[in-house]
């Protein structure tokens, strides 16, 4: 496998990724673990460490197939990214979806933490912003975003 590095963050991660938005659902709208967490751990095996989820994937319910199947692994060597909608909530909603998604993935943090579908008027409000400084701040998210300053750019 090779490796890129992310960005400026340091991180080194799989020249391919495993999106987790598509994995295998049963009838009811949520993950078939039984068949989606051979398939991660596969891609694991064969040298991926950058898995991509979101909230909504499949009713929520791809984080928590991505916290299942990494948990054999050296969680130091993966590198997690998942996303948060954001254009309709405030800080303490977005810390509390932020958490929400920790429960999910089982996880104490996630590497990589996107505002999903994020625009400038979404962007500017600063209950939101003190949201994500307190997640950082708290070491629920490692990366890549160590300040809100470069997460946040001013607005135009």
């Amino acid at each position: 496998m090779q490796y890129r590095t992310y960005g400026k963050t340091g991180l080194q991660v799989s020249a391919l990724g495993f999106g987790a938005m598509r994995l295998p659902a049963r009838a009811d709208g949520t993950c078939d673990y039984e068949q989606s967490i051979p398939m991660l751990r596969r891609g694991i095996d064969l040298g991926l460490n950058y898995i991509d989820t979101a909230w909504g994937y499949i009713n929520g319910t791809s984080e928590i197939a991505v916290g299942k199947a990494i948990k054999p692994y050296d969680r130091e060597k993966l590198i997690i990214a998942t996303k948060i909608p954001s254009n309709d909530i405030g800080g303490k909603e977005w810390r509390e979806r932020l958490e929400t998604q920790l429960r999910r993935f089982d996880m104490d943090y996630i590497d990589v933490l996107h505002n999903h579908g994020l625009t400038w008027e979404g962007l500017a409000p600063r209950p939101r912003r003190r949201g994500v400084a307190e997640g950082g701040a708290a070491g629920a998210i490692r990366g890549p975003h160590p300040s809100p300053r470069l997460l946040l750019p001013r607005h135009p």
